[in-house]
C-alpha cells in the first residue's frame, strides 16, 4: 500500500497483511506478534486469536459431532421404544420420589423445631402436589393406554425413518457452514463501514 501521509505511517508499525477482496487483513502471526508477550502469552483475548489458535479443535469437534451423530441414529433404530417405555416410568417414579423426599424434609423442619413452620407448610403442601401429579398422570396413562402404544409406534418409525435417512446427519454441518458463510459476510461488510473515514 502507498502511504499518504509519512508521519502517520511512521507513528504505527508495519505488519503482515493479506488482501482479501480489496480489504488488507492482518495475518495470523501479525496478530500473534501485536497481542503477544513475547514469552508466547497473550496480552489480550483476542476473538480473532482465539479462533485461529483453536482451529483444530473446532475442525476435530465437527468430526466428533458426526460420529455421535451416526452413534444417536443407530441407538435410535436399536433402543427407541424401550428409551420410550423407560421415560413414561421415569416420570412417574421421579414425581413419587421427589414427593417422598420433599415430605421427609418438611416433616424433619417440623420435628427440629417442635412445630410447623411457613418453610414445613410449603414443603408439605409441594409433596401432596407431587403425589397428587403423579396420580394424575397414571390416570392420564391407564385411560389412554391405546394412544400412548400407538405414539411409541410413531416413535419407532421416525427412528426407522432418521435411520434410513443417514444424510440427515448433514443438516447441522450444511447449517454450521451457511452460517460462517454468513458470519464471514458479515465482517466484509464491517470491515467496510469501519474503513470509510472523511477523507
Amino acid at each position: 500500500m502507498v502511504c499518504v501521509d509519512q508521519t502517520l505511517c511512521d507513528a504505527y508499525p508495519s505488519y503482515d497483511t493479506t488482501e482479501v477482496i480489496d480489504y488488507c487483513i492482518p495475518s495470523a502471526s501479525a496478530l500473534a506478534n501485536v497481542y503477544s508477550n513475547g514469552d508466547g502469552s497473550f496480552t489480550s483475548s483476542n476473538y480473532f486469536i482465539s479462533m485461529y489458535e483453536s482451529r483444530w479443535v473446532i475442525l476435530t469437534c465437527i468430526g466428533i459431532s458426526l460420529v455421535i451423530a451416526l452413534i444417536y441414529l443407530k441407538l435410535m433404530d436399536w433402543f427407541a421404544v424401550q428409551i420410550a417405555w423407560v421415560t413414561i416410568v421415569v416420570i412417574e417414579i421421579c414425581l413419587i420420589v421427589m414427593g417422598y423426599f420433599t415430605y421427609t424434609y418438611s416433616q424433619g423442619i417440623k420435628d427440629t423445631h417442635g412445630d410447623r413452620t411457613n418453610q414445613s407448610d410449603t414443603l408439605f403442601w409441594s409433596a401432596i402436589g407431587m403425589w397428587i401429579l403423579a396420580a394424575l398422570y397414571y390416570l392420564v396413562l391407564a385411560c389412554n393406554f391405546r394412544s400412548l402404544r400407538i405414539s411409541i409406534a410413531v416413535i419407532e418409525t421416525a427412528a426407522d425413518f432418521f435411520t434410513d435417512t443417514k444424510r440427515i446427519v448433514l443438516v447441522p454441518l450444511i447449517y454450521f457452514v451457511i452460517w460462517c458463510g454468513i458470519f464471514v459476510f458479515w465482517l466484509w461488510g464491517l470491515a467496510g463501514i469501519a474503513s470509510i473515514t472523511s477523507d
